[in-house]
């Protein structure tokens, strides 16, 4: 359920939480779906150089570049692509733009679960048997026993608690936007 929107320029940015649409669960998984889709081409090449290449520096460069790509354009545009493609955006408490404080502290759950993965493969790469691993069953079973998998797995539960919170709450914030102060709102009023 969302408020009404008024007819208005969104430019100057609402005047109050009563003329904002807030942007729900299902429109924020389709933005994501979007991004993992953009992403595509970087997640197959970690892929690929995990399985073939094992170099240690080019997994940390991709790591860092799918890690960087969801705070660095939510802080410089307000939004990732797959949210602009579907019209949302994220505004801080006074709906203006967020601050790099704003996207770096909203962006906690996903930094915590891609540093975790990090620590992982910096494990994996520089385990002794992972140049004889070339099936990705091998190298789950190889990285599944080591106590960060354990972490990672319980974390992750916790990161799918605080994301989901958006579908449960009236101003569709997950607990990362109630700590980070930001919304994520519809970008332009409806019928517009």
């Amino acid at each position: 359920m969302t408020e009404t929107v008024l007819d208005q320029d969104f430019s100057k940015g609402p005047q109050s939480a009563n003329q904002v649409a807030y942007a729900g669960f299902w429109i924020r998984a389709g933005a994501s779906i979007l991004d993992a889709l953009i992403l595509i081409p970087l997640t197959a090449f970690s892929f690929y150089n995990t399985l073939s290449l094992k170099s240690f520096a080019l997994m940390a460069l991709t790591s860092m570049l799918l890690a960087l790509y969801k705070p660095i354009l939510e802080w410089q545009k307000g939004a990732t692509w797959g949210k602009m493609a579907v019209g949302i955006k994220l505004v801080d408490e006074q709906f203006k733009d967020i601050t790099l404080s704003h996207a770096m502290k909203r962006y906690l759950p996903w930094g915590v679960t891609y540093l975790l993965g990090f620590i992982t493969n910096a494990i994996l790469f520089n385990s002794e048997r992972f140049g004889d691993l070339n099936e990705f069953m091998e190298i789950g079973l190889h990285t599944q026993d080591s106590a960060i998998s354990t972490v990672s797995m319980l974390f992750n539960v916790l990161f799918l608690v605080a994301v989901v919170w958006v579908a449960f709450d009236e101003r569709k914030q997950g607990l990362h936007d109630k700590f980070a102060g930001t919304y994520c709102i519809y970008d332009k009023p409806t019928g517009s």
